[in-house]
């Protein structure tokens, strides 16, 4: 018999030097620390990417795993960090993300180490009551709480796709109880009502629940991006003349391009007549309730049935930190709607499982998105947080101040309501052409043509330069245009300068 295969189990298995480990361990830390500790000062002379191709990044970083490398490898393997997007640069400007507040990065980094499930108490005891009663604070913060109602109705999810998913099942379950044991076959068609310019999540999850996209009726939207109420009124009665039921209306509060609120009170008021369930996709904006002077944009929010809300957006936690939460009225729906009571987990005579949440969603293993979100909101406070969100705001709005100081070179597209920030941007060879003054509905398709090849230009130079990076996007009627979100509240004033100086250095030279 041969013992070349033989495992020794009479001691652990390692296979770390230990000594090598430690100093590995101690100076990547000390990287990491020095970076929190640095930015944004030290981006100064910094691109917000050292851009490479595929090929290029390969031949930088061997990728093999086939064979065991030292630790002083893999210390330089993780310079990745240098070739990857500096999402925390105050030019990266991209996505509805960007830079991470530090204590909460400390915070993600403790939440690694823990490694905790938050499925049940009894893996998660501190974080289980960590999750209620920050979820708390959110419902009171949303008008969601009802004397005598239990707290801490919602969960935190991986993203706000599946939070709008989670919130979608659970209105279904709610018109149609059944459906849970008898499936779609046992309820007649059900009819869900978003916005046009509503997050694709919506799409995806009405696939997923069998609902079908026949079954979306998309509402038209404003010129600013909200949705239209008398549109909705109309969709309804189209729906039930197609033999649908009404089930669900969604409204966004902060749309992805717009940045657009749907009037919240006035829709909350047509669903609750046409006996419909509310949600409110906040996953970008919502975090504006917490704002001094913006938040009447969710006025109304207080009737909704459901929200999205994702603090790893504007609120700068790492990602991922969603939150799907459910009025207060609906204290245990989340559970009746997602529970399968698996006896392994979730023994009812078991102490404090009441405190599991498990069953309140599709997932098992849920990582733990609470402690870092905590760990920041406790550092800085209630009043902290609405100074932060203030400040973004404030930026915002210099910046479409900055944009109508330079109006023979820059348009807005719309007045903002979110801290999305939408223009165009006419270089010197196309003022030549024509008058880009004129109203956009009078713009000819060929003046279209021209402008909407200018933000792709000038982002690649500034991806090769590495100096910002900023998205664009066409919207509605509107071809390309630059889409500036503001998250950061370590920008000022002059990183909105220097926006605009940054774009039309690289204009002056496009020949279109």
């Amino acid at each position: 018999m041969s013992t070349d295969n033989i495992v020794d189990i009479s001691k652990p298995w390692f296979p770390y030097d230990e000594r090598e480990l430690e100093t590995f361990i101690t100076s990547l830390s000390k990287k990491l620390g020095d970076h929190l500790m640095n930015r944004p000062h030290s981006y100064n002379e910094t691109p917000v990417i050292e851009f490479k191709q595929p090929a290029e990044i390969r031949d930088q970083i061997n990728m093999s795993i086939d064979k065991p490398t030292s630790f002083k490898e893999l210390r330089t393997l993780i310079d990745v960090m240098d070739f990857s997007v500096k999402t925390d640069h105050p030019h990266f400007f991209n996505q509805l993300f960007a830079q991470a507040d530090p204590v909460a990065t400390v915070g993600e980094w403790v939440t690694a180490v823990m490694n905790a499930s938050m499925y049940t108490f009894e893996v998660a005891p501190v974080l289980t009551c960590m999750e209620k009663d920050v979820l708390r604070i959110m419902e009171d913060s949303l008008g969601f709480l009802e004397e005598g109602k239990p707290s801490g109705n919602g969960i935190f999810c991986p993203g706000g796709s599946i939070s709008n998913l989670l919130a979608l099942n659970v209105a279904r379950f709610w018109k149609f109880p059944q459906v849970k044991e008898e499936g779609m076959h046992s309820i007649p068609k059900i009819a869900f009502f978003v916005s046009e310019l509503a997050h694709y999540s919506m799409k995806k999850s009405f696939q997923i629940m069998g609902v079908g996209t026949k079954g979306l009726y998309e509402i038209k939207a404003d010129d600013r991006g909200v949705m239209i109420p008398s549109e909705l009124l109309k969709s309804i009665e189209i729906a039930k003349e197609d033999g649908y039921v009404p089930c669900c209306v969604v409204c966004t509060a902060g749309t992805t391009v717009f940045g657009a609120y749907d009037p919240i009170d006035v829709f909350s008021k047509i669903a609750r007549k046409n006996e419909m369930w509310l949600h409110v996709d906040g996953a970008w904006g919502g975090s504006v309730i917490l704002t001094s002077d913006h938040n009447k944009l969710m006025e109304g929010v207080e009737n909704a049935d459901s929200i999205t809300w994702n603090p790893h957006k504007l609120m700068g936690v790492p990602q991922q930190c969603s939150a799907m939460i459910l009025h207060s009225r609906h204290a245990g729906l989340l559970k009746a709607a997602h529970s399968t009571a698996a006896t392994y987990l979730f023994q009812t005579d078991k102490e404090n499982a009441e405190y599991d949440t498990g069953d309140t969603t599709i997932q098992c293993g849920r990582k733990n998105d609470i402690l870092k979100f905590w760990m920041m909101w406790k550092s800085i406070g209630l009043k902290g947080m609405t100074s932060r969100l203030d400040h973004v705001w404030a930026i915002s709005r210099y910046l479409v101040h900055a944009i109508n100081q330079r109006s023979d070179n820059f348009i807005l597209v719309n007045d903002p309501m979110c801290t999305n920030v939408c223009f165009y941007y006419v270089p010197p060879c196309l003022r030549e052409q024509a008058d880009y003054k004129l109203p956009y509905n009078q713009w000819t398709e060929e003046m279209k043509q021209k402008i909407s090849q200018v933000c792709p230009k000038i982002k690649a130079m500034m991806q090769q330069k590495g100096s910002m990076m900023c998205n664009f996007q066409a919207q509605k009627e509107y071809v390309n245009f630059w889409r500036m979100v503001i998250i950061s509240p370590c920008l000022s004033s002059s990183d909105m300068d220097f926006v605009l100086d940054e774009i039309e250095s690289c204009g002056k030279t496009l020949n279109l």
